[in-house]
């Protein structure tokens, strides 16, 4: 049997991902993109679908999949929906052994995952011979804490109740990162180097082409690079670390520092981001992997900044001259927040 792979994404970086390893390594692939976790328009899959006929793509909704697993809905918690069910006269103790209609019948030599949580990544296990999961970025090296019930859960699973750690369920067969000897111990040793950026440099200028079709980024490729910063913001609100009127005044004080130092200011919006004023600065399309730019661009940023964004985590890929993150990764989080105006002030713009 010739060798296959499967990728289940959840962002558009994790597509990105996706897409170079199948160029790359000419495995026969599937990609499924679950559009709950980040939309992504009708034209854009069309043309994904379209500059990348290899590639065979599923774009779905997951609560879909889940009414399809386990079609009782009233009255019952979503985390007990998407491990409990009786359907076809079968009961199901757990959702690891059943299969969605569309991937029946099939095998795959290795599944990618980049996210241990969502319900398909647990479902492929069915279909795969081996899963990998690959770095989603600096939340791989924390400790995710939990919700009361969902520790309960866990604890019945026989997984460790005081916080989540990506990929340490006993069926990750092994995690590739950029980063391994800063895991938590509880994953380290079946950890990989991976460096993410390697993936985009092996691509071929063809490839790079209907990458920057597929996103329509034709438009992007001047600006003023004598003194130019691009910040990439993140939506720290969602994620209930803070409220929008703070995220929002966070990143226009980091806007003005640059602002007052004759700066160019280039903002990036988070494709979660529903997109907001920041004054006297200028916006960049959303909807696409931020990793991109690098090959649309005439030139690089002097500086581009990040609160904690793994899109800036390596040199080796970099979109700017000078790169920073501002707040370190042990205090990234809603318990620190009201110190990150502090990293802000003390961030010192170097001329």
């Amino acid at each position: 049997m010739k060798d296959n792979a499967l990728h289940v994404c959840i962002t558009l970086r994790q597509l990105l991902i996706s897409i170079c390893d199948a160029v790359i390594t000419k495995r026969k692939t599937t990609i499924i993109f679950l559009l709950d976790y980040q939309d992504l328009s009708f034209e854009r899959q069309e043309r994904l679908i379209t500059n990348f006929e290899t590639i065979e793509f599923f774009f779905i909704k997951e609560y879909e999949l889940i009414n399809d697993f386990c079609p009782i809905q009233k009255n019952i918690p979503g985390i007990i929906r998407r491990n409990f069910s009786i359907k076809d006269g079968r009961f199901y103790f757990g959702c690891g052994k059943w299969v969605p209609h569309f991937l029946a019948k099939r095998k795959y030599n290795t599944t990618y995952i980049y996210h241990s949580g969502p319900f398909t990544s647990k479902v492929v296990r069915s279909v795969s011979q081996k899963i990998i999961l690959r770095e989603d970025g600096l939340s791989n090296y924390v400790i995710q804490p939990l919700h009361p019930l969902k520790a309960a859960v866990r604890l019945f699973w026989g997984l460790s109740p005081f916080g989540q750690v990506w990929g340490e369920e006993k069926w990750v067969a092994s995690l590739e990162v950029e980063s391994p000897e800063l895991l938590p111990k509880r994953v380290r040793k079946k950890a990989d180097k991976l460096t993410i950026s390697s993936l985009l440099i092996s691509l071929d200028v063809t490839n790079r082409a209907r990458l920057i079709d597929s996103f329509e980024l034709q438009g992007l490729s001047s600006f003023d690079n004598s003194r130019s910063c691009l910040i990439l913001t993140q939506p720290i609100d969602d994620v209930g670390i803070c409220c929008t009127k703070d995220k929002v005044e966070l990143y226009s004080k980091l806007a003005l520092k640059f602002l007052n130092k004759g700066y160019e200011v280039y903002i990036k919006f988070h494709p979660k981001e529903k997109e907001y004023k920041i004054p006297n600065a200028r916006v960049i399309s959303k909807d696409f992997p931020v990793e991109l730019l690098k090959y649309v661009l005439d030139g690089q940023f002097i500086y581009c900044v990040a609160l904690c964004s793994s899109s800036i985590n390596s040199e080796e890929h970099s979109l700017a001259l000078r790169q920073k993150q501002l707040i370190p990764l042990e205090y990234f989080n809603k318990s620190y927040f009201d110190g990150w105006e502090d990293f802000v002030e003390a961030f010192q713009i170097e001329d």
